[in-house]
Formats: structure tokens, sequence, C-alpha cells
């Protein structure tokens, strides 16, 4: 799995890998909004730096 998604490839089918948020940016140029170049980290990577650092809630 991806740790980082462009706001080009993410649209609301993505919601539970980026979160609400990110998804709608992703949808705004779809509906010809001007959105600038960005990304979204992903649910996956957030996990994996929580087990990884220790301070995953027990």
């Amino acid at each position: 799995m991806a740790y980082t998604l462009s706001l080009e490839e993410i649209d609301k089918g993505h919601l539970s890998q980026v979160g609400g948020k990110n998804a709608s940016l992703g949808e705004l140029p779809r509906a010809g909004v001007r959105v600038p170049p960005g990304f979204a980290v992903t649910t996956e990577a957030y996990r994996e730096f929580m087990r990884k650092s220790g301070i995953e809630a027990e």
C-alpha cells in the first residue's frame, strides 16, 4: 500500500485511505475547481508510524 497519494489521483473512493477532507480535495478538480498540487498521507502510513515509534495506543 502507498504511504502517500497525489491529490490528482484521489477521489471519494479513497475516503478510508486519506480521510474526508483529502478525498474532497481530490474531487474538486473534477468539479472544475483549481487546486494546487499536493498529496495526502494515508491512514496506513499513520498506523505504521504509530506502531514502529512505540506510541501506539494499547
